[in-house]
């Protein structure tokens, strides 16, 4: 039994204490660790999105599509260490490289657990019900077409956002 509620109130009460606690944690530490966030070293930085790409892959079961959302904080960062930090243009290609190495590690991993199992063709099959019959073939050229593309676009998309980013904190500065 909590003390000063009734037994209906405990979820909302420890919601809100778990909120309140949040939000004072944030206020009182948030903008001391956001000042710091861009000289933290690269090995750290990469370890965390090799770690949220693996979660990714993990949570949408083997298919690397949903990790090109990681290229969108990737490239916000680049453009904002470009502008704290002064460091040139270049670092943003630097990180859209590496987002898009990261990329093609993950759909190689990706297509090596596709191709090992005898049973993906179908299973896509069974999930997409197409009015055709998915061969072996076809799940071979889906992944190396699907993978390249998502390549791409990791590495367009991660520049893309950098650039954009960069562009707008320069022209606040002009104004």
């Amino acid at each position: 039994m909590v003390p000063f509620t009734k037994n209906g109130n405990i979820f909302l009460l420890t919601s809100l204490t778990g909120l309140a606690a949040g939000l004072l944690i944030s206020w009182r530490y948030v903008p001391a660790l956001t000042q710091k966030a861009y000289g933290i070293p690269s090995c750290y930085l990469l370890a965390a999105y090799a770690f949220y790409s693996i979660c990714l892959l993990g949570f949408f079961m083997g298919v690397p599509v949903f990790n090109i959302a990681l290229g969108l904080p990737a490239g916000f960062y680049a453009a904002m260490k470009c502008a704290k930090e002064g460091k040139e243009r270049s670092y943003i290609t630097q990180t859209a490289r590496v987002t898009a190495v990261f990329m093609l590690l993950v759909c190689t991993g990706s297509a090596a657990i596709a191709l090992h199992d005898p049973y993906t063709a179908r299973n896509l099959q069974g999930m997409l019900k197409p009015g055709f019959e998915i061969t072996d073939s076809m799940v071979l050229a889906l992944i190396i077409i699907g993978g390249l593309s998502l390549v791409a676009a990791q590495y367009m998309l991660t520049s893309l956002t950098g650039k954009y980013v960069l562009g707008k904190i320069e022209e606040g500065i002009r104004k």
